[in-house]
């Protein structure tokens, strides 16, 4: 257990913290509402001295109410929000999570313009990489299989072009 690190390596996709670049990284799945409750929760008591950025991935193939119920779990706990379509199970029609979580955000508060909507993941977790600034936490919440380890990739391939060791 004394080995034992909560890092993409041990733990894909759950609670792993990258801390190389200015501000910090933390990817952690949200499955679903009462998930997004709780990552909210540990993300609150993290202290920062910026921001907090918020990109997440809302399944296509779940109801209206399920997804709905997520975006309201995370409403009021970010500075701005990355909703991205799900590469695995984008639903029908594609843009249909993505815009419900958006919906729900507003509905609860979130003001429009905190609020980006991607169709590509690589675009999104670029889009959130080059949000971040010093003092700042960058949440990333992809969808389980392929889609985590392609955005870890992306967060590590981040270091090498901002010319960090």
């Amino acid at each position: 257990m004394e080995r034992f690190g909560m890092d993409f390596n041990t733990t894909p996709g759950r609670l792993n913290f990258y801390n190389i670049h200015p501000f910090d990284v933390l990817m952690d799945a949200i499955k679903n509402p009462a998930g997004a409750a709780e990552r909210c929760q540990f993300v609150g008591q993290i202290e920062t001295r910026g921001k907090k950025y918020l990109m997440v991935q809302a399944r296509g193939d779940r109801d209206d109410g399920f997804i709905e119920a997520m975006g309201a779990a995370l409403a009021g706990h970010f500075d701005h929000y990355i909703c991205q379509i799900h590469s695995v199970y984008p639903g029908e029609p594609k843009g249909r999570a993505p815009n419900l979580v958006r919906a729900a955000l507003i509905e609860d508060g979130v003001e429009d313009e905190r609020i980006t909507l991607k169709r590509d993941l690589a675009d999104a977790v670029d889009t959130l990489l080059r949000m971040g600034s010093a003092g700042d936490l960058l949440v990333f919440a992809p969808g389980t299989g392929r889609p985590k380890s392609r955005v870890w990739d992306q967060i590590l391939a981040f270091e090498s072009d901002t010319g960090a060791d």
